[in-house]
């Protein structure tokens, strides 16, 4: 008997239903039957669900299940741990391999794979049988290509790395988690990235930005757990930088009909440049109802785009703050309390120091736009969550973009032979002796974006080099240049320029003028050391810092 077909005769299936109602044990059931033990079981939990229909029945239609009951069938068996036959009876889901593939279908692909597929052959010639197999071949193949490249992480059964997160009643986390990005702008991104997006699951479903392009599949995956991508009626674009919006044309995709808002010009125009969509334009002072809530934007403009802007929401008292208060940190972790909040603090300055910094007006009155609202929680672009910290945050925020500084020294150098290594050491010293917090920086082995988050509230910032070709070092130069084009207001910085040479002190004298140029308050001209620095030169530059620490202090 093939029991895989519909070959199993009526009369067995109406004997399965009268042992069934007679409460015969599905083992009892396939001696009787002589049927297999999984037949048995089927025919068991078809019977528990639908009755004698549902076995008498079984196999000859395909009952077609919403997107909701599959995606709620599913979760309470792979996420919450219950039974195959539990669920199949909650959700009157007579069909025990429909329910296992569902739960196959999601932990290979996610939640948008239960999403129901149009039926029927496309309009169009037949191919020949072995084209099409060989196409679907190809297909296999560059499908797993583009999973590989798009870094999307394969879910285990009971995983939550792949989950939507419920952050405020009827406001979800949808975004995606690099784990593995190093470099950003520029700069190191040692802990990774978070592309944070948000949903928000009102009259009118609202979407709060999108995730980098290589993070769609990830995040229309996390969006399909909590509602049909295609529901969406609200986009809002905070920020139109390719971190930030490079699946909304896929979203556009998937939600046709969703209005789509941004910064007007900026953001409308650069939607428009870049993904030849037209979107509605939104200014400060503007607000969105979306039922319940109703949505209000503040345009920032340059911080750190044209086109900037955030989103507020007054019922939840939730700050969408695109960049402001971002971080880059890939953690599985959503809110900053859950997360040691030193390391969230220095990814946070290491993130203002290389992203925002140059616009540290802009914040200011960014900051001071938002000022009085009764913020309950921040929620960035990038990194975590603010809940719990949000005064701390404020407060570095106040003084980062006032360029407020701390009696802290840096200490940056290059050195070919260690004369100018040893001149660095001394004068490293010679803070440390007065009290003064220093750090000593090789540009051998430190990025120049870990220098920034070391520089960002130092008082005193000294930089050395020897003479290489008749000028600095290039690891040197590039530090300076890197530094400058961060545009810091240097006025309340005591920059100090030394360096070592054979022939002529042309690096050192380079460094002195590109912090010059800079805006430093140089105090003393630029130290420099022919050759090798002796016992009385090193206690000379020991001397001058110390002087220069007492007139700073006076």
């Amino acid at each position: 008997m093939d029991e895989n077909s519909r070959t199993i005769h009526d009369d067995v299936r109406q004997r399965a239903v009268e042992l069934l109602e007679a409460d015969v044990g599905r083992r009892h059931l396939a001696r009787e039957l002589g049927v297999s033990d999984a037949t048995a079981r089927q025919w068991a939990r078809a019977f528990a669900v639908g009755g004698a229909e549902a076995v008498l029945n079984a196999g000859s239609h395909r009952k077609v299940y919403d997107y909701e009951t599959k995606l709620a069938a599913v979760k309470e068996h792979v996420e919450r741990g219950k039974s195959v036959r539990d669920v199949m009876v909650k959700y009157q889901i007579p069909s025990e391999s429909s329910l296992k593939a569902w739960c196959r279908a999601y932990r290979r692909d996610g939640a948008h794979a239960l999403v129901n597929k149009r039926r029927g052959r496309k309009p169009g010639l037949r191919q020949n049988p072995r084209r099409r197999s060989i196409s679907r071949g190809v297909a296999r193949v560059l499908s797993w290509s583009a999973v590989k490249h798009s870094r999307l992480p394969r879910a285990a059964e009971g995983s939550s790395m792949l989950n939507a997160i419920e952050i405020a009643p009827k406001v979800w986390w949808v975004g995606g988690l690099d784990w593995n990005e190093r470099q950003f702008h520029g700069y190191t991104t040692e802990r990774g990235i978070t592309y944070n997006a948000y949903l928000i699951m009102d009259e009118k479903v609202t979407l709060i930005d999108t995730a980098k392009a290589t993070f769609t599949d990830e995040f229309v995956q996390r969006i399909s757990q909590v509602v049909d991508p295609a529901k969406i009626d609200v986009v809002i674009t905070n920020h139109v930088e390719m971190d930030h919006s490079g699946s909304l044309p896929k979203i556009h995709e998937l939600a046709p009909n969703a209005t789509i808002y941004a910064s007007a010009p900026a953001g409308v125009n650069e939607i428009r440049a870049h993904y030849g969509i037209e979107v509605e334009g939104v200014k400060t002072g503007d607000s969105l109802s979306i039922g319940e809530r109703t949505l209000h934007f503040v345009q920032t403009p340059m911080v750190h785009w044209p086109d900037n802007m955030v989103t507020w929401c007054p019922e939840d008292g939730i700050l969408f703050s695109n960049d402001a208060f971002g971080q880059h940190f890939a953690t599985s972790k959503r809110f900053d309390d859950e997360n040691d909040l030193a390391e969230v603090m220095k990814q946070a300055k290491k993130y203002y120091a290389n992203i925002v910094w140059p616009y540290g007006a802009q914040v200011q009155k960014a900051m001071g736009a938002l000022a009085g609202l009764d913020i309950k929680m921040i929620a960035p672009s990038h990194g975590v969550i603010w809940r719990s910290n949000i005064p701390a945050i404020l407060e570095k925020y106040q003084a980062w973009s006032t360029y407020q500084t701390e009696d802290k020294a840096v200490v940056v150098f290059d050195s070919m032979w260690h004369s100018t290594e040893l001149m660095a050491r001394e004068i490293c010293d010679a803070f440390i002796k007065e009290g003064v917090t220093a750090q000593l920086i090789d540009l051998k082995h430190t990025h120049i974006s870990d220098i920034m988050l070391y520089m960002c509230d130092a008082r005193y910032v000294a930089v050395g080099s020897p003479t290489l070709n008749s000028n600095m070092m290039p690891t040197v130069a590039s530090f300076l240049t890197y530094m400058r084009g961060l545009s810091p207001n240097n006025s309340q910085r005591i920059g100090i320029a030394f360096g070592s040479y054979g022939w002529a002190p042309l690096g050192p004298k380079q460094v002195e003028q590109a912090m010059q140029d800079a805006k430093f308050e140089m105090p003393v001209p630029v130290i420099t050391q022919q050759w090798i620095p002796g016992e009385e030169k090193l206690t000379e530059i020991q001397d001058t810092v110390k002087k220069i620490i007492e007139d700073t202090r006076a």
